[in-house]
């Protein structure tokens, strides 16, 4: 149920109010105090100023009063709205129910502050297949739920997948920074392809690369002055019909959703700008042993060329199919009756028995 999003009301800052704010600092050391300073700085309006018409804006958004579970993979992440009704009915007993809401979940070493955070407040968790606490529930991928890769004969495309670069990378995530040896990486990707894969190539950028650093054309237009920077305005489901492979070079969510629909899928990154969890690292050895995970841009070119011929006989061979069905049974697992399935941990097995879904 898609539901109208409301935004939290505007109120000016009260200074006096906030440095009433009482904190705990006996236990605090110096990094702590500070943070405590600027929380009274940085606090949203909404939390403190406004919490009581944020409050009152719940009425306009309808929801029901005390549901008996809530469900959400991203509500929670930008509606404050939302989380002030979410935070009222749980008080009230009702069961939040949180989903992973993409990739880097599960397999980055350094969990972000969302999977965390989403782990430490809900009554259940649901993964996209992998279990990482007792309230978790090992679930499926949602968002490719009724979705199916259709084989077309006519692809001839080597689709390049490149994470947004930023200027000053965020502590809650494993950004890639400007100064890594990113883009250095893909470039000898790129030059190591024969010239008729290179010909082949398109760039698929990251739609929030303007925002977050300096564009990447200049780059690659001065290294590569005939490639194919593509369209990031085109959904990326129809840009992936026309790829015989594609190639992911971070630990995104491309990388479940292309593998859980069997889409032919090549990954790159090296340890100075990824790291994975030791769960993980078995899994993606096993990536690598069969083709799939290259940490080396020369190996993965040379690959790219002994398979480009004949792309599905080697993705639908026996070995290649059972690791990425190791890969997916953790990180992107399907079921055969996925909404039967999520009812089952929404509702609850008992109350569906009671109303006759079982």
């Amino acid at each position: 149920k898609r539901l109208r999003v409301i935004n939290p009301p505007a109120n000016p800052v009260d200074e006096e109010a906030r440095q009433q704010l009482v904190f705990n600092e006996s236990q605090s050391n110096d990094v702590e105090r500070l943070l405590i300073k600027l929380v009274r700085g940085y606090l949203p309006t909404s939390f403190l100023e406004g919490f009581a018409a944020l409050q009152m804006s719940i009425g306009r958004m309808r929801f029901p009063n005390n549901p008996k579970a809530i469900f959400t993979s991203n509500r929670h992440i930008y509606d404050d709205v939302f989380n002030v009704w979410v935070a009222d009915t749980t008080e009230h007993g009702s069961r939040l129910i949180l989903g992973q809401h993409g990739g880097h979940y599960g397999i980055s070493k350094f969990s972000s502050f969302a999977e965390r955070h989403e782990q430490s407040v809900s009554d259940s968790y649901l993964t996209w297949g992998w279990k990482p606490s007792p309230s978790s529930v090992g679930g499926i991928i949602l968002t490719t739920v009724g979705l199916r890769w259709k084989h077309r004969e006519s692809r001839s495309r080597l689709l390049l997948v490149a994470d947004e670069l930023w200027s000053h990378p965020r502590s809650i995530y494993t950004d890639i920074p400007e100064t890594s040896d990113y883009l250095d990486h893909l470039g000898l990707l790129v030059r190591s392809l024969p010239t008729s894969i290179q010909q082949s190539l398109e760039l698929r950028r990251h739609l929030g690369q303007r925002l977050v650093g300096h564009p990447v054309e200049t780059w690659w237009r001065n290294q590569f002055p005939t490639i194919d920077l593509g369209d990031p305005l085109i959904p990326f489901s129809q840009v992936v019909k026309n790829a015989k492979v594609v190639v992911v070079a971070h630990n995104g969510t491309t990388i479940p959703e292309n593998f859980s629909q069997a889409i032919p899928t090549l990954i790159t990154w090296t340890s100075n700008w990824v790291e994975i969890r030791d769960e993980a690292k078995p899994i993606f050895a096993k990536l690598a042993e069969v083709g799939i995970f290259h940490e080396d841009p020369v190996s993965l070119a040379k690959h790219v060329s002994a398979i480009w011929d004949n792309v599905d006989a080697w993705w639908e061979s026996k070995e290649v199919v059972e690791a990425r069905e190791l890969f997916c049974s953790q990180y992107a697992r399907s079921v055969p009756q996925p909404r039967s399935f999520l009812r089952e941990i929404i509702v609850g097995k008992s109350t569906m028995e009671q109303q006759g879904d079982l």
